[in-house]
């Protein structure tokens, strides 16, 4: 990892990306990683992904979830 971004893709002997070398590094330095450029999570261990998946109301992509009681009321409901 060269100044804390990820490199876009490991190359491979064909010159083709290869990601599994990539996984195994990130599951050993990153496992939960955030990449702020794409504004994405990335999730390399197996429990970790079964945790996210099975536990729908702590992980959601439904960004209205992370709005608290407190705005809805003081800014009228509906987002």
């Amino acid at each position: 990892m060269e100044n804390g971004k990820l490199p876009k893709a490991m190359p491979s002997q064909s010159g083709r990306p290869e990601p599994f070398e990539r996984y195994v590094e990130m599951r050993h330095n990153s496992p939960v990683h955030f990449n702020e450029e794409r504004q994405r999570w990335g999730l390399f261990r197996d429990e970790d992904i079964d945790c996210v998946l099975g536990d729908h109301e702590v992980f959601t992509s439904d960004r209205a979830a992370l709005v608290d009681d407190s705005f809805t009321s003081n800014y009228g409901g509906d987002l």
